[in-house]
Protein backbone atom coordinates (compact mmCIF):
# COMPACT_ATOMS: atom_id res chain seq x y z
CA UNK A 1 0.00 0.00 0.00
CA UNK A 2 1.42 3.50 -0.92
CA UNK A 3 0.71 6.09 1.34
CA UNK A 4 0.33 9.04 0.04
CA UNK A 5 1.92 12.36 1.41
CA UNK A 6 3.54 15.95 0.56
CA UNK A 7 6.43 17.74 2.15
CA UNK A 8 4.87 20.84 3.36
CA UNK A 9 7.98 22.23 4.72
CA UNK A 10 11.55 22.03 4.79
CA UNK A 11 13.75 22.80 7.37
CA UNK A 12 17.31 23.63 7.87
CA UNK A 13 19.14 23.90 11.25
CA UNK A 14 20.46 27.11 10.83
CA UNK A 15 23.39 26.27 13.40
CA UNK A 16 24.43 23.45 11.08
CA UNK A 17 24.07 25.19 7.21
CA UNK A 18 23.88 28.32 5.68
CA UNK A 19 21.57 30.05 3.19
CA UNK A 20 23.09 29.61 -0.21
CA UNK A 21 23.97 25.39 1.06
CA UNK A 22 20.40 24.97 1.91
CA UNK A 23 19.48 26.56 -1.62
CA UNK A 24 22.17 23.99 -3.63
CA UNK A 25 20.16 21.26 -1.37
CA UNK A 26 16.63 22.14 -2.53
CA UNK A 27 17.71 22.74 -6.10
CA UNK A 28 20.23 19.55 -6.13
CA UNK A 29 16.66 17.39 -5.08
CA UNK A 30 14.32 19.38 -6.97
CA UNK A 31 12.09 21.33 -4.05
CA UNK A 32 10.78 24.66 -4.55
CA UNK A 33 12.85 28.05 -3.10
CA UNK A 34 9.85 30.68 -2.84
CA UNK A 35 10.30 32.06 0.49
CA UNK A 36 12.09 31.33 3.11
CA UNK A 37 10.25 31.72 6.51
CA UNK A 38 12.96 32.27 9.34
CA UNK A 39 12.84 31.19 13.04
CA UNK A 40 14.89 31.74 16.14
CA UNK A 41 16.67 28.47 15.28
CA UNK A 42 15.42 27.08 11.67
CA UNK A 43 15.06 28.38 8.06
CA UNK A 44 11.57 26.95 6.64
CA UNK A 45 10.83 26.54 2.95
CA UNK A 46 7.47 26.11 2.30
CA UNK A 47 6.67 23.98 -0.98
CA UNK A 48 2.79 23.94 0.03
CA UNK A 49 0.04 26.29 1.61
CA UNK A 50 -1.95 24.44 4.44
CA UNK A 51 -5.00 25.54 2.98
CA UNK A 52 -4.10 24.46 -0.52
CA UNK A 53 -3.64 20.82 0.97
CA UNK A 54 -6.60 21.18 3.33
CA UNK A 55 -8.88 21.53 0.46
CA UNK A 56 -7.07 18.40 -1.77
CA UNK A 57 -7.31 16.34 1.57
CA UNK A 58 -4.05 16.31 3.17
CA UNK A 59 -4.78 16.80 7.10
CA UNK A 60 -2.52 14.89 8.76
CA UNK A 61 0.65 16.33 9.66
CA UNK A 62 3.84 14.45 10.75
CA UNK A 63 7.66 15.87 11.62
CA UNK A 64 10.19 13.55 10.41
CA UNK A 65 13.71 13.98 10.97
CA UNK A 66 15.33 13.35 7.81
CA UNK A 67 19.09 14.43 9.21
CA UNK A 68 20.74 16.64 12.04
CA UNK A 69 20.12 19.18 9.59
CA UNK A 70 17.42 18.85 7.94
CA UNK A 71 13.47 18.20 8.99
CA UNK A 72 10.28 17.34 6.92
CA UNK A 73 6.77 18.41 7.87
CA UNK A 74 4.80 15.92 5.47
CA UNK A 75 0.90 16.03 5.03
CA UNK A 76 -0.64 13.14 4.78
CA UNK A 77 -4.45 11.93 2.90
CA UNK A 78 -6.83 9.66 5.18
CA UNK A 79 -6.04 7.78 7.80
CA UNK A 80 -2.67 8.15 9.84
CA UNK A 81 -0.47 4.90 8.10
CA UNK A 82 0.61 2.15 10.52
CA UNK A 83 4.06 2.54 9.99
CA UNK A 84 3.63 6.50 11.32
CA UNK A 85 1.51 5.29 14.09
CA UNK A 86 4.75 5.52 16.30
CA UNK A 87 6.41 8.76 15.67
CA UNK A 88 9.55 8.47 13.79
CA UNK A 89 12.10 11.46 14.83
CA UNK A 90 9.76 13.87 16.07
CA UNK A 91 11.15 17.05 17.42
CA UNK A 92 8.82 19.53 19.05
CA UNK A 93 10.93 21.98 19.19
CA UNK A 94 11.11 22.54 15.27
CA UNK A 95 8.00 24.47 15.25
CA UNK A 96 9.36 27.18 18.01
Amino acid sequence: MTTEYKVQYIMFDKTKINIPDAYEWLIKNKYKINKIDETATHFRFRQYEISYLTIIGYTIYKTIEVSDIITFISAYKGAVPPFLAQPLSVKDRCWT
